[in-house]
């Protein structure tokens, strides 16, 4: 055991080899989520940012985490970028006229996934299509 720590590091590794998938990046492509986090956050370098963190649910990878930053204060042109796709999300989870991020949680938008090097990245959202049910023109409201 290695004793400034307090355990044996060796005890996990069979674990770290069990999990060794949940490490690697998702694949490229569309992933339903769910927000379950959102805050706002300081950067390492004193960038006031805000913190989306989303839980996938489906259709693949239901556990998975997704972490988004979106620097909307500061420099005009960097943050400009940044609001054309906080609002494409706001967009694309209903909330374009919320109050507060409190209103952002448990909200599902679709995430389009990108690889870069070892993880991934948020390139842009979507909303969740609603499966329209044969018959549904029949219902009165």
């Amino acid at each position: 055991m290695t004793e400034f720590l307090g355990f044996n590091p060796h005890d996990y590794m069979a674990k770290i080899k069990s999990h060794e998938e949940k490490y690697t990046p998702l694949q490229k492509g569309k992933y339903d989520c769910k927000v379950i986090h959102a805050g706002e956050h300081v950067s390492k370098a004193g960038n006031r940012m805000i913190k989306l963190e989303f839980e996938v649910v489906g259709p693949t990878h239901s556990g998975r985490r997704l972490w988004e930053y979106f620097g909307i204060w500061g420099d005009a042109q960097y943050n400009d970028i940044h609001r054309q796709k906080f609002t494409a999300f706001l967009s694309s989870i209903g909330c374009l006229n919320a109050a507060s991020m409190a209103e952002y949680k448990s909200k599902k938008v679709n995430c389009y996934i990108a690889v870069e090097g070892d993880s991934n990245k948020i390139v842009s959202y979507s909303a969740i299509e609603i499966k329209k049910i044969s018959g549904d023109d029949d219902l009165p409201f």
